[in-house]
């Protein structure tokens, strides 16, 4: 259950929602690690946007990509969906964005991007400071 001093909006495309503290995007994460931001998130004291991009549902770039800008924490999962590090590109290029990737493609994403996660929850460790 959340605090009474915080709110958790879910949001998916094409839907869009901009009145809270702190934004979070998920793309390609599974279903547990949704779940798992989902129960950390009701601990933290802030009204918090928690997108979902789901890739094999929908192909509604424009949203990702404009989601994207609007979030303080971008977390991908790239270990599934070889296709979709073509489309994260961009994204893996952002400073507020971790990455969850196959140890074959680590050598590679981390030319541009060093933020590569062992867990989900860690980039809420920004929200603490």
């Amino acid at each position: 259950m959340s605090s009474a001093n915080n709110i958790i909006t879910l949001i998916t495309p094409p839907d869009k929602y901009h009145g809270s503290d702190i934004t979070i995007l998920m793309a390609s994460c599974d279903m547990d690690a949704q779940k798992e931001m989902l129960l950390a998130l009701e601990n933290i004291d802030l009204n918090i946007n928690l997108c979902i991009y789901d890739p094999v549902t929908c192909t509604n770039i424009e949203w990702l990509l404009d989601t994207a800008q609007q979030s303080n924490i971008i977390i991908l999962d790239l270990r599934f969906n070889q296709v979709s590090i073509l489309f994260y590109g961009w994204l893996l290029n952002k400073s507020n964005c971790y990455y969850f990737c196959n140890d074959s493609d680590a050598d590679n994403i981390n030319l541009f991007n060093k933020n590569r996660l062992n867990h989900v929850l860690e980039p809420l460790k920004i929200l603490e400071e």
